[in-house]
């Protein structure tokens, strides 16, 4: 009995040691998958949605009263136009997919380059309404095709970081050459520049001291030249179709602007998207901010268009990776064994 009440709180100290192991590798599990609590995805999912909401009820509200320039401006919508908008619109996402498969390159896993576009075309549509989740839903969908392959949602976190510096650096650029269009103070232009490069030279800073860091790796494609120049290359085509396609919605709508005005609107965009608004919403609200003095129903109705053809541009994007996704479904389902078949029990006994 001496003996049995010593080894009783051994066995609790046993069992308390087992269930923080277990918590903590649940934990473990839970911060590599990217996966969290419903009430957690619910709070984030109503915080996403409170800017592209308040810019569309803006929107709403400041064209409530123009309804004769709206008819007006949507006679000069042809078919034409918006299926080159959203034609251009397609590939600058087909070119920021591929940006994204020459930064997994210099990676030591990668998936396969199929794979990347079939994830950031679905991605692309869950990021209209707010692209801060681009990031972790794609880092999601690339688990699903190539698992041992796949990047962790920081390793993804850091590679999207690494191209938006890239990006950045063009827009820096794009800046001073639009700053008098956008009326901005003389400093922003040179201070965008140096926000871009202090950046970079961050980035750099850390995947030399803190490389074997997790998620520091996706920032692997910054010191390869070759890399960072093939992204340059692509953002370039991105930048150039999402400028015609402004310039080419504004024209049709009657504002007839200048290649620095649709240059001007496109930052814009870039800006609101940046502050929770999300790109449907950044694209909608940015030729109000440059033309609302000109004519504010003109510039609603080309903003609500560059939303729209976006958001169809995504979907149809998205629509060739579907294929991927749903063969993959049926393959699993086809290997999952058959559920065992239920048997009586054995009845012994003698009648």
């Amino acid at each position: 009995m001496r003996a049995a009440a010593e080894d009783r709180p051994r066995a609790t100290g046993a069992r308390r040691r087992a269930t923080g192991a277990r918590r903590r590798a649940s934990g473990a599990r839970r911060r590599a998958t990217g996966s969290r609590s419903p009430a957690t995805g619910a709070r984030r999912l109503a915080v996403g949605l409170t800017g592209p909401v308040a810019v569309a009820g803006l929107i709403v509200y400041l064209l409530a009263g123009h309804r004769y320039e709206l008819n007006q401006a949507l006679a000069h919508l042809t078919l034409a136009p918006l299926a080159a908008v959203v034609l251009l619109s397609a590939v600058s996402l087909l070119a920021r997919a591929e940006a994204l498969v020459q930064g997994l390159c210099a990676m030591p896993r990668r998936p396969a380059r199929v794979e990347v576009h079939a994830a950031s075309g679905l991605t692309f549509v869950a990021a209209c309404l707010n692209h801060y989740v681009a990031s972790p839903v794609r880092a999601a969908l690339l688990r699903r095709t190539a698992s041992e392959r796949a990047p962790t949602t920081a390793e993804m976190f850091a590679l999207d970081g690494a191209t938006s510096i890239i990006e950045a650096l063009l827009a820096a650029v794009l800046i001073l050459a639009s700053a008098g269009t956008l009326r901005l103070p003389w400093w922003v232009a040179p201070a965008a520049a140096a926000g871009a490069l202090g950046g970079l030279g961050l980035a750099l800073a850390a995947r030399r001291r803190v490389g074997h860091w997790p998620g520091i790796g996706g920032l692997a494609v910054l010191e390869d030249a070759r890399g960072r120049l093939r992204i340059g290359a692509l953002m370039a085509v991105v930048f150039a179709c999402q400028i015609a396609r402004t310039l080419i919605v504004l024209r049709t709508v009657g504002l007839h602007p200048t290649a620095l005005q649709a240059t001007a609107t496109f930052l814009a965009a870039g800006v609101l998207s940046a502050l929770f608004a999300g790109p449907s919403a950044g694209a909608a609200g940015a030729p109000l901010i440059v033309f609302g003095h000109r004519n504010l129903a003109l510039a609603g109705v080309a903003g609500v268009v560059l939303s729209v053809t976006a958001l169809l541009a995504a979907l149809l994007y998205a629509t060739l990776g579907t294929p991927l996704y749903v063969g993959q479904l049926l393959e699993r389902n086809r290997r999952r064994p058959a559920p065992p078949v239920a048997r009586a029990p054995y009845a012994s006994g003698r009648g």
